[in-house]
């Protein structure tokens, strides 16, 4: 899959404020890919440590690659690969969209919007945007599986996940009553 993108006009290009790569990091696998922090940062978004400048185009290109880097990764690594990963990005940028103001500055417009605030939804929108591509691509190719399910099935799992009592189950683990 040919993940080519829109290389930044290099009038505008600068001095990024941080450099994501790290040629000397001792720091392997998940932990080692350039967007994610070291263990001892001690931040709430460890897993999207990335500066938000570059305004939203930057923000756009940094998050692409990014993508393309836990891609690369994804394919290159032979260990079991966590599906957690994922997860803990996403949350990481919760907490960065929270950081950056949250709702408070998702509900402005966007040419009120802070400088950060701007580059970190670029950066979401390259990176989730890339990944997408991927999904998609990976469903065409190995999601035959899919084809023997229903969008009503799937609606009804989902319909009953929704409807799960978790606290009478763990409840149930613990030896209670459900």
């Amino acid at each position: 899959m040919n993940y080519a993108h829109v290389p930044l006009p290099a009038a505008f290009a600068g001095p990024a404020p941080a450099v994501l790569g790290r040629p000397f990091s001792r720091r392997t696998g998940f932990r080692g890919l350039p967007f994610v922090a070291d263990r001892r940062a001690g931040t709430a978004a460890a897993c999207w440590a990335v500066p938000a400048s570059g305004g939203y185009y930057g923000g756009l290109t940094t998050g692409a690659a990014m993508a393309e880097a836990f891609l690369k990764f994804l394919r290159d690594d032979e260990s079991e690969l966590p599906p957690v990963w994922l997860t803990d990005i996403v949350q990481s940028f919760m907490a960065r969209f929270e950081a950056e103001g949250g709702q408070a500055m998702a509900d402005r417009r966007p040419d009120d919007w802070s400088a950060g605030f701007d580059s970190l939804r670029g950066q979401q929108a390259g990176f989730f945007n890339t990944l997408c591509r991927a999904l998609a691509a990976a469903a065409k190719d190995l999601g035959d599986g899919l084809d023997d399910i229903s969008y009503g099935d799937l609606a009804r799992r989902g319909d009953a996940g929704l409807g799960f009592d978790h606290g009478a189950y763990m409840a149930s683990l613990d030896g209670g009553e459900a």
